[in-house]
């Protein structure tokens, strides 16, 4: 009997670390424009969502923006520069916790775009 709920712990455990998804991205461009949907599925239950970002632009503007399932933003970040301004560059992290269930959609644009972004989408 002991070793049977040993089993459904050890088992119980494994679902949840399967249950974890993780969308790691980095990327190098130059003079680069395009815009790209990353969708998600939620589910009922799930902890939180926790995600950040991170660049480094010689020039043009980039976002990336979070939206609920409800279509309610939910966080954002961007960058702007031109040639004859100072480069952009930052960094934001952002946690949600207890996020609705359903399909979050983050959008990434990019506007002629020269330099590095690195993001990271984590599912507890």
């Amino acid at each position: 009997m002991k070793q049977l709920l040993i089993i459904a712990v050890l088992l119980t455990r494994l679902t949840a670390l399967c249950a974890q998804s993780k969308i790691e991205k980095t990327m190098n461009v130059k003079d680069s424009s395009f815009s790209k949907t990353i969708t998600l599925e939620i589910k009922q239950g799930t902890q939180k969502i926790d995600w950040s970002a991170q660049g480094f632009i010689s020039q043009g503007s980039l976002s990336l923006i979070a939206f609920d399932p409800e279509g309610k933003r939910e966080g954002g970040f961007g960058l702007e520069a031109s040639g004859n301004q100072e480069p952009g560059k930052g960094k934001m992290t952002h946690v949600t916790k207890m996020p609705l269930a359903g399909t979050w959609k983050f959008l990434l644009e990019l506007n002629h775009v020269t330099g590095n972004l690195y993001y990271l989408i984590k599912i507890d």
